[in-house]
């Protein structure tokens, strides 16, 4: 068995001696793949939470302007077309 090093790492090799056995099982890659085992448990949770997900309430946002504002654009966006040519866009956040 010789001992390499290099790299603060170290390498143990066998075949310096000569050794042309079999490689260790521990080395050699698996095909075995497990198999699917239905998790009851698993299954039920999920359920609950798609449950708990359909029984959300989704509301609209509620506008960031005060009233008088809100009013105030529309008749911005109303006379600055036809005057100026300027279009008034929502913001995107």
């Amino acid at each position: 068995m010789k001992v390499k090093s290099g790299n603060n790492c170290c390498v143990i090799s066998n075949n310096s001696l000569g050794n042309d056995k079999e490689p260790h099982p521990f080395h050699v890659r698996s095909n075995w793949i497990p198999p699917v085992q239905p998790s009851i448990a698993l299954e039920s949770y999920l359920e609950h939470v798609k449950l708990s997900i359909s029984e959300i309430e989704i509301t609209k946002p509620k506008h960031n302007l005060s009233h008088n504002e809100h009013k105030a654009v529309k008749e911005l966006q109303k006379i600055l077309p036809l005057t100026l040519n300027v279009l008034i866009k929502a913001a995107q956040q």
